[in-house]
């Protein structure tokens, strides 16, 4: 145990430091290791175009200004959507 006193700052930015450092490590480590399920990415995907659907309904002129903006965050989304639409397409499996 390190007193809290100003002589131990270093001692204890040290130490916060590391500890910072195994927790990123931990986290990348679990997100190498951690597939992303069906489910979880349907819960992700239903739950951005809820927020789509929203600012859709927004009636406040000064509001819609941001539509081009979200317009835009669409047309992103599709281009990134085909790219991966193309990579997941079945590939013919190869004769035993």
């Amino acid at each position: 145990m390190v007193d809290l006193v100003p002589e131990n700052g270093s001692r204890i930015r040290n130490h916060v430091n590391s500890m910072r450092s195994t927790l990123k490590y931990l986290h990348e480590q679990k997100r190498v290791f951690t597939k992303p399920t069906i489910t979880r990415l349907m819960v992700i995907v239903d739950s951005w175009l809820a927020e789509l659907e929203r600012l859709g309904d927004i009636e406040s002129v000064s509001d819609r200004v941001h539509l081009p903006e979200v317009r835009a965050v669409i047309e992103y989304t599709f281009d990134h959507l085909n790219r991966l639409k193309e990579r997941f397409k079945e590939r013919p499996q190869p004769a035993p």
